[in-house]
């Protein structure tokens, strides 16, 4: 635990150095992207409120709203952020596990600030949920629905490093966009993905906050989150392994 503990302070610190130099901070224009993340947050805290006023009424529409914002921001911070994969790939030589590799690859994720941005966000909605009818399960419900949204960003993250995989998202995002514009075609078939849309993640969670079937929904997240870690740590073996040839080229 101590060697994990050394290499991440030494990524600390050499993530710090480079955000502190002039040329690499105009470059990545980190500061203007956190100009541009404040004013989206204040826009955030204002949802939150209009969430927690329809949650005392049993609205879940804009508390289903932010948690799917909630889930696409995780994507931006780990696909911007997969540089430090390379700090990753140039540790494998130590006699460290695939897990021990996992652990430094996902916490050194959370060292920008812009990460530390989108953790609060996150956990500001525990704001609205306060104010549900059943505040504690739909707070509960909520906290795997982040760990959920963060597995998955992982392993898209980590499968977007590999060629194939790139190429498998590009056609996913194709059909998606097709399928999209499909439904919208007349209202018979819009109202077809509904059925689908009711067991989403999103939905599980409103569920959850107005006490509906608690403990159910919290075992479909729960089962969820387990089945996303797995995805996780399968991704990341596999992006180390189609390092491998290049590295011994």
């Amino acid at each position: 635990m101590g060697g994990l503990n050394s290499i991440l302070h030494c990524q600390w610190r050499a993530y710090w150095r480079r955000f502190a130099r002039s040329g690499n901070l105009n470059a990545g224009n980190q500061g203007i992207l956190l100009i541009i993340s404040a004013l989206v947050l204040f826009r955030y805290v204002s949802a939150l409120r209009v969430a927690s006023t329809e949650l005392s009424h049993g609205n879940t529409s804009m508390l289903e709203r932010l948690l799917l914002g909630i889930f696409l921001v995780w994507l931006f911070p780990l696909m911007s952020n997969a540089r430090l994969s390379v700090t990753t790939r140039a540790i494998q030589h130590l006699p460290l596990s695939l897990k021990q590799l996992f652990i430094v690859k996902s916490v050194s994720l959370f060292i920008p600030p812009f990460a530390w941005m989108v953790v609060g966000a996150s956990l500001g909605i525990s704001y609205s949920l306060a104010h549900a009818p059943n505040p504690l399960a739909g707070i509960s419900a909520a906290l795997l629905f982040i760990i959920l949204s963060w597995l998955t960003g992982l392993t898209v993250a980590q499968l977007m490093s590999i060629a194939f995989w790139r190429t498998v998202g590009g056609l996913i995002v194709v059909a998606g966009l097709f399928f999209a514009g499909f439904s919208r075609v007349g209202p018979r078939n819009s109202s077809s993905i509904l059925p689908l849309l009711s067991f989403s993640p999103v939905t599980t969670v409103a569920r959850a906050a107005l006490g509906e079937r608690v403990w159910f929904q919290l075992l479909i997240l729960s089962v969820l989150t387990v089945l996303a870690f797995a995805a996780a740590l399968w991704s990341f073996r596999a992006s180390l392994e189609s390092t491998e040839p290049s590295s011994s080229e």
